[in-house]
């Protein structure tokens, strides 16, 4: 079977045509006319496809200004959360603040501190009764003997100040507050009522003596089962406890704890600070 490729050549005018090895001319009679046609077709098709490709263009260029102004838009609204964010945490701080005039007076006194784990909370008895660590600027507990003669000496009001590892802050105030003697185990006297946003995880405590590692104060009943050496830490542990901010400084497992906000969870900051009670009018 032959084969023959015919090629318009445009610009000679002829059609060539291969059969084997014999190659004849043709001379095309209306090469000029379908000529000035096809090149008439062919250069609209180019036109209109040059017209297309600056449309094309125009737009690819449009779409990546759009592009550009809303990844700026975007970039504003990641930076405008970030502000409602840290906006949203001050005014948490200040609320709590305020909410207990904590900012219009200077009578706050903290008894416990703990934010960055540099001081060791597994102490003794002798330790918990007359205080240890970094006070007033780093990780401290006041002292029990001296919380005693300060709640005993007239009505104290508490505030607890907690904090999580996202920052959130959460607080609890209770009216009154006293804690006992040494011969009383220093227990927790008197706990009066409860406001705030992290719940009411000390009231279980109340009546409870204090505990250490080598006084055993608490009221679970398993043999040789002392909390305090459970959760390594001075508190008033009943069986064993809702709340215990005296615990090892550890994001992970049983540390800082207060069980009503975060169950299980321990803290990055704990505060308790005892003001005394103004007289009412």
């Amino acid at each position: 079977m032959n084969l023959c490729y015919i090629i318009f050549v445009l610009y000679s005018g002829y059609v060539l045509c291969s059969d084997d090895d014999t190659t004849k001319e043709y001379l095309n009679p209306n090469l000029h006319d379908d000529r000035v046609a096809l090149w008439t077709y062919l250069f609209t098709k180019l036109n209109t496809l040059m017209e297309q490709t600056v449309n094309s263009t125009q737009i690819l260029g449009n779409l990546a200004k759009e592009s550009e102004n809303m990844n700026a838009k975007l970039e504003d609204q990641h930076k405008q959360l970030i502000y409602l964010k840290e906006s949203k945490e001050h005014q948490k701080q200040y609320l709590v603040e305020d909410s207990l005039e904590y900012r219009k007076s200077s009578n706050w006194i903290t008894i416990l501190k703990r934010f960055d784990g540099s001081v060791n909370f597994y102490r003794n008895w002798s330790a918990y009764r007359y205080g240890f660590g970094n006070s007033p600027h780093g990780e401290f507990f006041l002292g029990l003997e001296e919380i005693h003669n300060m709640t005993s000496s007239a009505p104290h009001e508490l505030l607890v100040v907690l904090k999580d590892w996202d920052n959130e802050m959460r607080y609890a105030h209770y009216d009154l507050f006293e804690i006992g003697r040494a011969f009383e185990g220093f227990k927790l006297k008197i706990l009066g009522n409860y406001q705030g946003d992290a719940g009411d995880a000390l009231e279980p405590h109340k009546g409870m003596m204090f505990s250490t590692f080598d006084v055993d104060n608490d009221m679970d009943k398993q043999p040789r089962h002392n909390c305090a050496i459970g959760f390594r830490g001075g508190w008033w542990f009943k069986n064993c406890y809702t709340s215990h901010l005296n615990g090892v400084y550890d994001s992970k497992g049983y540390g800082i704890l207060w069980d009503t906000w975060r169950p299980k969870y321990s803290l990055s900051y704990a505060e308790m600070k005892i003001r005394r009670k103004e007289k009412a009018n």
